[in-house]
């Protein structure tokens, strides 16, 4: 895989759905949709609930909105508010919001790593590898 450092260049609509892009990558596209220029919306049919990473991306800058399974994501909007203290309660909210972490200027404290340690393994270490600073607490 090479990957380069070009953020998405066009909003997207994306339905989340059993079959095509699933619900456990909806938290990944929607941090993606704040770096695109313009409006995205994310439609959620499998776990309508699945949402509750949005109030701490907003936490961060993100500007986005959800009306029951809808979110409306203004991209060119990412990440970019330090000092601020977020909480992952999955384990997709927590990746997602370590990941919009790393985006950020300055600190921020990423509660809900257990939820990270249990589903991918090694990630803290490989992001370090990557050029990361990432510093866990016990």
């Amino acid at each position: 895989m090479d990957l380069t450092g070009e953020p998405p260049n066009a909003p997207v609509d994306v339905t989340v759905a059993s079959h095509g892009i699933y619900s456990d990558s909806q938290p990944f596209f929607m941090l993606l949709a704040t770096l695109a220029p313009g409006v995205s919306h994310l439609r959620e049919t499998v776990w309508r609930r699945r949402f509750t990473h949005v109030p701490e991306l907003r936490r961060l800058g993100a500007d986005i909105e959800v009306t029951e399974a809808r979110a409306r994501i203004r991209g060119g909007c990412p990440p970019n508010r330090p000092d601020q203290s977020v909480a992952g309660g999955d384990l997709r909210a927590a990746a997602a919001l370590l990941l919009a972490a790393l985006a950020v200027p300055g600190q921020v404290r990423v509660h809900g790593a257990e939820h990270l340690v249990r589903g991918y393994e090694d990630l803290v270490t490989d992001l370090v590898r990557l050029g990361a600073h990432i510093r866990s607490e016990p």
